[in-house]
This record gives C-alpha cells, sequence and structure tokens, in this order.
C-alpha cells in the first residue's frame, strides 16, 4: 500500500514534476495542519527561518513565485490558486483512472472506505472533537429525526 506521500508524489507529479520535491512539505503544512490544527502550519527551519503557506493569484507557471522572502524575513511558499487547482484535477484524474484499472489499489481503496464508514461510539466521538459536541447536540439530531 503506497502512502500519503508517494500517491501524492505519483499522482501530483504528473501534473507538475516540483511536487516530487514538495509533497513532503505539502503533506506535513496543509493536510496535517488543517486536519490536526485547522490551520496550515509554519515550519520554523533549522537556521531560524519560518516557512510559511500561501495561496496567491498569479498566472500559472509562473515559477519564479514559488519561494520569496517576505520583508519580515518569513519564506512563502506560494501556491498560485488556478495552478494548484488545476494540478489537483489532473492527479483526481489520473488516481481515478488508476482506481478503475488497478485492482489492488481498488482492494486499498476499499478497506479504507470500510474503516471509514465504521461508526463510532457517541462518547468517543466526543472525546475526539473535545468538547465541541455535548449531549445536547445528540439530543437535537435525535429529537428532529424526520423518516424517509
Amino acid at each position: 500500500m503506497a502512502s500519503m506521500k508517494e500517491s501524492i508524489v505519483t499522482y501530483m507529479t504528473g501534473a507538475n514534476s516540483r511536487y516530487k520535491y514538495l509533497s513532503g512539505i505539502l503533506i506535513g503544512m496543509y493536510r496535517h495542519g488543517l486536519t490536526h490544527e485547522w490551520q496550515p502550519r509554519d515550519i520554523k527551519l533549522s537556521n531560524g527561518t519560518v516557512l510559511r503557506w500561501r495561496v496567491i493569484r498569479a498566472e500559472p507557471k509562473d515559477i519564479r513565485l514559488l519561494i520569496v522572502r517576505d520583508r519580515d524575513g518569513t519564506l512563502l511558499l506560494n501556491m498560485v490558486l488556478t495552478e494548484l487547482l488545476h494540478d489537483l484535477s489532473v492527479a483526481i484524474k489520473a488516481y481515478l483512472s488508476d482506481l478503475h484499472n488497478n485492482v489492488e489499489l481498488r482492494a486499498t481503496a476499499d478497506e479504507v472506505m470500510n474503516k471509514l464508514n465504521r461508526p463510532i461510539s457517541q462518547a468517543d466521538f466526543q472525546r475526539k472533537c473535545r468538547g465541541y459536541v455535548d449531549n445536547a447536540t445528540f439530543d437535537y439530531i435525535l429529537a428532529n429525526v424526520i423518516s424517509s
């Protein structure tokens, strides 16, 4: 089974070769930051410089804008929004094609989806949400069920 980084390298590199080098940074800053902290992470490099993710509007494929130094010394990893969306579209199409044609990949995807679709208990859910969801939320859901 391919790791998330390997999958991103495989599919995103098909859209733009620079993802071969940036995929780990993007996973760490953006995916893990959003998933676990609700915002992309900044990274303090070993020399003390801060690297920050930023989405910008610019001409696609303007590689000069990829990594720039801000006035305060922060390095900005600029992602051109239209280019990022295009690259994601190309990568998703390639992944979907492989998903339909590669039995092993399909089995792995099915296994992951089955794990994600297993229900967890209300108590476990509340523990994972760290107080964002209380019993009143579930009482409301149960009181407002509409039968189909």
